[in-house]
């Protein structure tokens, strides 16, 4: 029923004149940019965001509009694909297979065309896909480990290396250069992760947290590792841990109560609470 409420709420403020202007302007517009080899959606929406501040439009306005650039140029890219045999974007990559040859079979019309019929049709169906099917693709995805990252990533190279299967050497290379890319800041992000973590598991000591707890081994209390096992699933586990620390209890690892801790900061207890259920 929530869904129902909410896409009666979507539907009164989409279909209204103002959106529907708003609409129509950012698809002609990304139409317009995605058609430029090169540019594609995501350069599109970010060489436009400027002008939703220049208009002064809300939250929900410039959402609308930004969105309508979107689907806009992921269409406008498969003109250059069929024209050209130059992708606009990565996804128009695919056009230019069948697409080009059309083109040059004198048959470029009924190409865009298709292309066309199949945006206006695939764009509402995956909306109404992900809408219902993202709260369990979200709990899916927090199962995902290292196993699960290692067969997606494989499948992304054999795929990769199925499509080029014409010249390796070229796809290699290409793969490279493209995680080269990709890479670029996650060292940096990496560090900052850890670099957190220490300053965290400090302020744990510092508090006294670890003469109870130990990170990987139960000292009086469980390690951190079991709690965060434990309240992995929970969304309101932190709130939940943060009341505890600052109050005490017991009852839950065994018979050993858990101190209160008056003199520790709220902050610095969110801190270390936030820390113990990322490991």
């Amino acid at each position: 029923m929530d869904i129902l409420a909410n896409l009666a709420l979507g539907f009164s403020v989409a279909l209204s004149p103002y959106t529907l202007m708003l609409a129509v302007c950012g698809c002609f517009l990304g139409t317009v940019i995605g058609a430029l080899p090169g540019l594609g959606p995501s350069n599109g929406v970010a060489i436009l965001i400027p002008i939703t501040f220049t208009l002064g439009l809300d939250a929900t306005s410039a959402l609308v509009l930004m969105t309508s650039v979107y689907y806009g140029a992921m269409y406008g890219g498969r003109i250059s694909s069929i024209l050209l045999n130059i992708p606009g974007d990565e996804p128009a990559l695919m056009t230019t297979l069948d697409g080009y040859p059309m083109a040059k079979a004198g048959r470029a019309g009924d190409a865009l065309v298709l292309s066309g019929v199949a945006s206006f049709v695939g764009a509402p169906l995956a909306t109404i896909g992900m809408m219902l099917l993202a709260p369990s693709l979200a709990r899916v995805a927090f199962l995902f480990g290292p196993a699960e990252y290692f067969a997606l990533y494989l499948l992304a190279f054999c795929t990769l290396g199925g499509m080029a299967s014409n010249n390796q050497a070229k796809s290699a290379i290409a793969a490279c250069l493209g995680l080269g890319i990709a890479m670029i800041g996650a060292f940096l992000v990496n560090q900052a992760q850890a670099a957190d973590a220490k300053a965290a598991e400090a302020l744990a000591q510092k508090s006294g947290c670890l003469a109870c707890h130990g990170v990987e081994k139960k000292v009086l209390g469980p390690s951190y590792k079991e709690v965060a096992a434990k309240y992995k699933s929970d969304k309101g586990a932190e709130a939940k841990l943060v009341a505890k620390v600052k109050a005490g209890g017991s009852g839950v690892w065994g018979p050993v109560p858990m101190p209160p801790h008056p003199q520790v900061k709220d902050e610095d207890i969110k801190t270390i609470v936030q820390w113990v259920l990322s490991l």
